[in-house]
């Protein structure tokens, strides 16, 4: 008897294999390094980085070798640990640890073994806290557009309503009228259209006012700014005139005009006594570009132009952001610092008189920078407390309740 098997069966073997599993899948994450959430490194504490190469096959195979390195600020070697490497979806990671030892970049670099490739880049790290001594501090709800304290601890405020007042121990001394206020050591400048008042802090209940009388400007000084010198002098900037005033017998007694040079500046002047015979002068010389002058009274000036946009300036020079670099330019040299991708750069020229650069990384902590040599490092902030303002000597640093200015 013969049986005959169905056709479907006897061609079962004919038919092409489909394999219905699913198929692999791969978790894609980002490659290359990776530092911890754009944040900066503190100075003397652990900090572990992931480095990553993607792996031509899916799950990766771990037989790999990493080897790293990490380099300082100053090109020195800095000890690492390697811990890995790990699967992470189409990934070979690895764990390094090292301690950066001084504030600024420092260069990570990890190989992966057989032919991953390296993973580069920057982390930075920075100083601790530290700002200085208290020199004033005033309640936080009082509303300046400038804050400044005397040598003897005065707190004084140019509000939003043209009026400048003194406070001593979160006690009103005084309110005056006043379209600006400058401060040198216990002499304040109370400027008001066509003239200044100088008021001096002795410790007391009231500021007095030596000479007892309104300081004449002059006809020709009305529409001038005036920054202060010292305790007996200001500086009255007038377009590209700059004119010493001195407190004399017969009120502000007037020295020969100094003379900006003709074309220097493109725009607005930026001006800062170095005393009463010269002069530093920041200004836009065209588009992108700023230009620094040392005015001497009775001299030829010397000026530098650099390309970048203006966020600080000192009596010394200019700080200046160019793509991701920070730079403070005087006339004599650069030093300079380039921010890891994340990093912004702004200003605060909420204290009278120089002003210069905060630094903030990708979490929003801000920095303050400092000049070391041909570099410039960073240091971190109280915990706490937010910087509203700060100049060459001074920060002025808010917090829930209290407003105060330290010393820098």
């Amino acid at each position: 008897m013969r049986f005959r098997l169905p056709l479907a069966l006897l061609c079962a073997s004919c038919l092409p294999t489909v394999d219905f599993s699913p198929p692999l899948t791969c978790e894609l994450l980002d490659g290359g390094i990776s530092t911890p959430s754009g944040r900066a490194a503190p100075i003397d504490q652990p900090l572990t980085v992931l480095s990553s190469r993607k792996s031509p096959f899916c799950p990766p195979s771990l037989d790999v070798t990493v080897q790293a390195s990490v380099s300082d600020p100053a090109g020195l070697r800095v000890p690492v640990e390697v811990a890995g490497p790990f699967a992470r979806g189409q990934f070979v990671t690895a764990e390094l640890t090292f301690t950066p030892r001084r504030p600024g970049v420092h260069q990570v670099d990890a190989i992966f073994e057989p032919n991953l490739g390296r993973a580069s880049s920057q982390v930075l790290a920075v100083e601790p806290p530290s700002v200085g001594r208290p020199l004033g501090a005033i309640d936080a709800r009082v509303d300046c557009l400038r804050d400044q304290v005397t040598a003897a601890g005065a707190w004084v405020c140019l509000g939003p309503d043209a009026q400048v007042s003194f406070w001593r121990q979160a006690s009103l001394l005084q309110r005056l009228p006043a379209t600006g206020v400058e401060v040198q050591g216990d002499v304040v400048w109370v400027v008001s259209p066509g003239g200044v008042e100088r008021f001096v802090d002795r410790g007391g209940s009231v500021l007095p006012r030596e000479p007892d009388a309104l300081l004449a400007l002059g006809a020709d000084l009305t529409r001038a700014s005036v920054r202060a010198i010292d305790g007996d002098a200001v500086l009255a900037v007038n377009g590209e005139a700059l004119q010493v005033l001195t407190v004399g017998q017969a009120g502000l007694e007037r020295a020969a005009p100094v003379m900006v040079p003709r074309g220097v500046c493109g725009g607005p002047l930026e001006v800062a006594p170095r005393g009463r015979e010269r002069f530093s002068v920041a200004c836009e010389s065209r588009p992108g570009w700023l230009r620094f002058c040392d005015v001497p009274a009775g001299g030829s000036a010397s000026c530098a132009e650099w390309r970048g946009r203006l966020v600080g300036v000192w009596t010394a020079g200019l700080w200046l952001v160019d793509g991701a670099r920070l730079s403070f330019h005087t006339l004599d040299g650069a030093s300079s610092l380039e921010l890891p991708a994340g990093w912004t750069v702004s200003s605060t020229r909420r204290l009278a008189g120089s002003f210069s650069p905060l630094v903030t990384d990708g979490q929003g902590n801000a920095f303050l920078p400092r000049v070391q040599g041909d570099v410039v490092s960073l240091r971190a902030l109280p915990e706490g407390l937010s910087l509203t303002g700060l100049d060459e000597a001074r920060l002025l640093l808010t917090g829930s309740a209290t407003r105060s200015i330290r010393g820098w």
